[in-house]
């Protein structure tokens, strides 16, 4: 959830992402990006959302805290930037296919570009050169990508000069809490086994709940923590620091010094679940 300051805390929740991630980029270096032959630009409407949730899923959805998008079911942005502002997305053609696209905040006088996401680093740098002629279009000197700052379009544009912000709160914004451990654990499976491998046996307490996760050939297998088997490693947490730790916001090591989160045995293998990353939800997805 996006919640109010020194609230939402009281019931398990913490910070689980920045708040605000920005990268500026000025004009007048970004209007020399090679744009490419063969490129199409023109506003998106309705009959283009199945191709949008394609190339979403392909690019963004990979990244953790992104929301997931069937073809058929999202139809259309709910919002720009800001929770009041409109979007205007736009998309960039090759050959009848989507290359690339970008959803930008209706406004005469800026380019606020709320989601963007290129197929490849030529279809990248197009949709870079088309934001850029809208801005001086609209006499504005910077484009403003809504983007995380190891997003490709982010890095593709440090040659074009700029700066990169982040919004980070202590207790409020972007905010996350495991509701149910057991489900949670069975959701993250393959996750875990990605980071982590097979053939281990980890317990999850937090406070409420403990979970004994299992991973196996078949996938990783909970049992109420507490049996006969031990675990290989043990990690104790409340439910939001757990939550942080997923979300990859703050590093284990940490969080272990500050004792909010407590590992006993193999702490190798604890520390393999959990990467320290900018998880990122794309701001028309914001709730």
């Amino acid at each position: 959830l996006y919640g109010i300051r020194d609230f939402y805390s009281r019931y398990g929740f913490a910070v689980a992402f920045p708040a605000s991630r920005v990268a500026t980029v000025p004009v007048y270096h970004a209007r020399h990006a090679v744009t490419g032959k063969g490129y199409s630009w023109r506003p998106l409407d309705s009959a283009d959302m199945g191709a949008v949730v394609e190339l979403y899923m392909d690019v963004c959805f990979k990244r953790t805290g992104a929301r997931a998008r069937r073809a058929g079911e999202f139809q259309r942005f709910g919002k720009g930037s800001g929770w009041n502002t409109l979007p205007d997305p736009w998309g960039l053609f090759r050959g009848g296919r989507l290359a690339a696209y970008a959803v930008l905040d209706r406004d005469a006088r800026a380019v606020r570009v709320a989601e963007a996401a290129a197929r490849s680093y030529r279809a990248g740098m197009a949709l870079i050169g088309k934001l850029a002629a809208e801005a001086v279009r609209r006499a504005a000197s910077e484009i403003h990508l809504f983007l995380p700052p190891d997003d490709e379009l982010c890095v593709w544009c440090r040659k074009f000069g700029g700066e990169v912000r982040l919004g980070l709160e202590a207790d409020g914004g972007p905010m996350a809490r495991i509701i149910s451990l057991p489900a949670f654990i069975d959701a993250v499976g393959e996750v875990l086994i990605e980071r982590a491998g097979a053939g281990w046996k980890a317990e999850f307490d937090t406070g409420g709940e403990s979970v004994l996760a299992e991973a196996g050939c078949a996938g990783v297998k909970t049992t109420p923590a507490g049996s006969a088997r031990r675990a290989d490693a043990v990690i104790r947490c409340s439910p939001g620091a757990l939550a942080q730790l997923f979300f990859g916001y703050r590093p284990l090591d940490e969080m272990v010094f500050a004792g909010e989160v407590k590992i006993a045995g193999n702490k190798n293998l604890a520390a393999g679940f959990f990467h320290t990353e900018y998880a990122h939800m794309m701001m028309p997805d914001y709730f």
